[in-house]
């Protein structure tokens, strides 16, 4: 066998390991991934599940949910999925959003707390 046939046979070998490796993280990431959804408190409105690492929450159409709500900013807040822990960030909104009655720029969410985004009030629940 001369050295190019060799070298093809590892390049070969190399990159089925390289495709195997992602596949396997990108299962390892899909099936520790968990879902949640903020349920509405006295409000019409449907309960919102999230099941990607990120969402924007706000009134406008840039966001990935819009709540159509007055006292909802734009761009009000953001909902991240980092090693199964889930936080919640207020983009400088203009009424705020808390977390159990608490004002906060960043917090964890926990199952079960009470979220409240411009008026509107959520039950966070992990699936």
């Amino acid at each position: 066998m001369n050295l190019k046939a060799i070298a093809q046979i590892l390049f070969l070998l190399t990159s089925s390991l390289v495709i195997s490796s992602l596949a396997l993280l990108f299962a390892f990431h899909q099936f520790h991934r968990k879902s949640c959804a903020l349920i509405p408190i006295n409000s019409p409105e449907n309960s919102i599940l999230i099941n990607t690492p990120r969402i924007f929450i706000g009134r406008g159409s840039e966001v990935d949910v819009s709540i159509l709500d007055e006292s909802i900013s734009s761009k009000h807040c953001l909902i991240t999925q980092r090693k199964g822990r889930f936080l919640i960030k207020d983009l400088n909104s203009k009424n705020g959003t808390f977390v159990n009655g608490q004002p906060i720029l960043e917090s964890e969410l926990k199952d079960g707390d009470l979220l409240t985004i411009g008026n509107k009030k959520f039950i966070f629940k992990v699936e």
